[in-house]
């Protein structure tokens, strides 16, 4: 079996959080229609910047960065 770090690549990480803002920005368009409140949006656009910020450190440094944007 291969570890996180095995598995997790700085390309990866950058198409996860393109694919999460991505989605954001499709939802920023639908707002009115779809959603009530804005936080699923907004979610999905500091998970984005939070996957880019941890995409060049270790495995080991991301899970003690925490969510603190």
């Amino acid at each position: 079996m291969t570890g996180d770090g095995d598995r997790t690549t700085a390309m990866g990480l950058y198409q996860l959080a393109e694919s999460h803002r991505g989605c954001g920005s499709s939802l920023v368009m639908q707002l009115p229609s779809v959603l009530r409140f804005d936080d699923p949006v907004r979610f999905l656009f500091f998970h984005a910047i939070d996957v880019l910020r941890s995409s060049g450190a270790s495995v080991l440094q991301v899970k003690t960065m925490g969510h603190n944007i």
